[in-house]
């Protein structure tokens, strides 16, 4: 568990992912905290059958899939994780969400401020790579306050790298 002023960043466990997708109700009783209402979003609750396969069989990538916690009203507000471990060049990517009545107060940069510092320090780390996409200045702008620096800008995205 990661803590901030603000935040507490807790590992998904296999078991909130199984309640998520059964409902609301059964999320809110296995999370043992308050939810935000559309919490979690429906693509990223879309993709928890395939965590769930792949943390089965991997259950040292759960350290890496995290829900955040605003600890003001011990509420679920957002989630952040790296797309799995260092791959063999020692690259990690972050992603993260956040719900939006919680956006704009500088929640998100303390969030991945917190997350980045947790990833440089895990073994065989040597870069946190990041992408946003270009309509999302508010995430352009968190990365950039997190310390990232823009390596590449595409047509539709923008892509970020900050060393370990």
């Amino acid at each position: 568990m990661l803590e901030t002023s603000r935040l507490l960043i807790k590992p998904f466990t296999l078991a909130m992912m199984r309640a998520a997708i059964k409902g609301p109700a059964a999320f809110r009783q296995v999370a043992e905290v308050n939810v935000e209402a559309g919490y979690p979003a429906a693509d990223y609750l879309a993709m928890f059958p395939f965590k769930i396969e792949h943390m089965t069989a991997n259950p040292e990538a759960l350290a890496f899939e995290c829900f955040v916690i605003l600890k003001e009203t011990n509420t679920i507000m957002a989630d952040i994780g790296f797309k799995g471990g260092p791959d063999a060049a020692g690259r990690m990517d972050i992603g993260y969400s956040v719900m939006p009545r919680y956006r704009g107060c500088g929640l998100a940069t303390e969030m991945v401020t917190a997350m980045t510092a947790w990833g440089k320090r895990q073994p065989g780390v040597k870069m946190l790579t990041a992408h946003c996409d270009k309509a999302n200045q508010a995430s352009y702008h968190v990365l950039r306050n997190a310390g990232f620096r823009m390596v590449k800008e595409t047509e539709d995205g923008f892509y970020f790298e900050i060393n370990a």
